[in-house]
């Protein structure tokens, strides 16, 4: 199943190669973007299309949720959102990036607000997220798309991630 997701300014849908130019342009090879996530920006295009290359055999699995954040309006590939699922929990963490370029458009809360609503249609129960303490942009980006400040993780979800400073949010299906 083709796991695609149209929003008002949107397209969520699995990686393709022709992506690789403006996913470097825009995050990959982006120095602020790569200082966000904590990593070192990607020196050539080669390393982008790598990234993607490896995603593309995974897009048939069912629980492998991976998506390119694509503008409607320039067709420009942003940004990337993705969810680990957890079988045991039924719970996904979602995680997200978008280019420093194309922040404080709404992009974020509008990508993480319609990939939970897919996961609860899927059937999932919960999704949850994670960014640092200082992160206030992040903290607004899952504010505004319906998460809440929970201290209640499952363990299995909670290992996934490798920071030690880190506030969660979650969202229940209704």
């Amino acid at each position: 199943m083709e796991k695609i997701i149209l929003t008002e300014h949107l397209i969520l849908r699995p990686f393709e190669i022709t992506d690789a130019e403006s996913m470097y342009r825009n995050v990959h090879g982006d120095r602020e973007t790569a200082l966000s996530l904590n990593e070192e920006a990607f020196t050539d295009i080669s390393q982008t299309e790598h990234f993607i290359a490896q995603r593309i055999p995974h897009y048939g699995r069912r629980h492998f949720y991976d998506w390119a954040v694509i503008v409607k309006q320039t067709r420009q590939a942003v940004g990337e959102i993705n969810a680990a699922y957890s079988s045991s929990e039924n719970a996904a963490d979602i995680g997200y990036v978008i280019g420093a370029a194309y922040r404080r458009r709404g992009y974020a809360s509008e990508a993480v607000k319609a990939v939970s609503e897919f996961l609860f249609d899927e059937g999932i129960e919960t999704v949850y997220g994670a960014c640092r303490t200082d992160n206030t942009a992040s903290i607004r980006v899952m504010e505004k798309a319906g998460m809440r400040k929970t201290d209640q993780v499952p363990e299995r979800i909670r290992e996934a991630e490798d920071h030690d400073d880190l506030q969660w949010y979650c969202m229940k299906r209704r």
